[in-house]
């Protein structure tokens, strides 16, 4: 390994260590939960009165201001994704089946066949535009999960299922859709969306140059880059705010990487951004 990289990974685990030490003043706004409400319903979109320019720069201010971050080697990704899940020194939770294992038990190298150990899984899946790209390594769209099931999820939408899953009992499944617990379903969606407006494609900024155009619609389209469907995303984020756990995964990465996604920070802005009031479509439901 290079002396760098060595440097590197050395430099992680320190800043991974004091901001874990310091989680409780890590800059993190539950009060900025307040006006989230519970699930939306699926008829549609809520209108809010923006036109299509407000709309465009507001979604260009956000992506500048997520824009200015760090690629880290794929190495130390491991490390932060155990801290990011850390339930004490040794142990951590895994992001499906909520199962607690011990931080050692990577699927890797030779451990890579074992089915209870851990890797990374990709919320917005590699097929769907982020292969042999930078957006592949960003942290923000990694979390650690069960080998087995991540293969079960492999690249499908997170929408709706009817089928329990064998491993994963809190998820459900069906040949297209993957719904995961309900304490994710608000994580996920903020996650989404971070992506679909972290990266728009070369806008022109140095920090776009080679980066993919992702989108979040109603399909999903592996060759247009594009993930859906996005009424079931804003029914989820409307129905699960922010958690603690989400916010001590959200803490450690963009200590490391260098950005936020401001979709936890400020969950409201997900009402403007994609033009969706979550009271007035919970005050619509049957």
């Amino acid at each position: 390994m290079r002396k760098h990289s060595i440097g590197l990974i050395v430099g992680i685990s320190c800043v991974l260590a004091a901001c874990l030490l310091v989680m409780t003043g890590c800059r993190s706004n539950p009060e900025s939960r307040e006006g989230s409400s519970t699930a939306a319903n699926r008829e549609g979109v809520v209108k809010r009165g923006h036109d299509e320019q407000q709309l465009a720069a507001l979604r260009f201010r956000l992506h500048r201001q997520m824009s200015h971050h760090q690629w880290i080697p794929r190495s130390a990704e491991w490390e932060v994704l155990e801290q990011g899940a850390a339930t004490s020194d040794s142990e951590m939770t895994l992001f499906y089946t909520r199962r607690i294992v011990l931080k050692s038990q990577r699927a890797s190298g030779v451990n890579q066949d074992e089915p209870d150990y851990w890797n990374r899984e990709h919320l917005w899946p590699r097929s769907y535009g982020l292969k042999g790209t930078p957006a592949d390594r960003d942290l923000h769209n990694l979390v650690p999960a069960d080998r087995t099931v991540n293969s079960s999820r492999g690249n499908k939408m997170f929408d709706m299922a009817a089928t329990p899953h064998r491993e994963c009992r809190l998820c459900r499944v069906s040949p297209e859709a993957w719904e995961p617990p309900d304490e994710l379903k608000g994580d996920i969606a903020r996650v989404l969306f971070y992506m679909d407006v972290r990266y728009e494609g070369d806008t022109g900024l140095q920090e776009d140059i080679g980066l993919p155009d992702l989108a979040l619609a109603e399909d999903a389209d592996a060759t247009r880059k594009q993930m859906g469907p996005l009424q079931p995303l804003l029914d989820w984020h409307c129905s699960d705010p922010v958690s603690a756990e989400e916010r001590q995964r959200h803490e450690v990465v963009a200590a490391i990487q260098g950005n936020r996604n401001v979709f936890v920070d400020e969950p409201l802005l997900a009402e403007s951004v994609y033009q969706y009031n979550c009271e007035t479509a919970r005050s619509a439901r049957p």
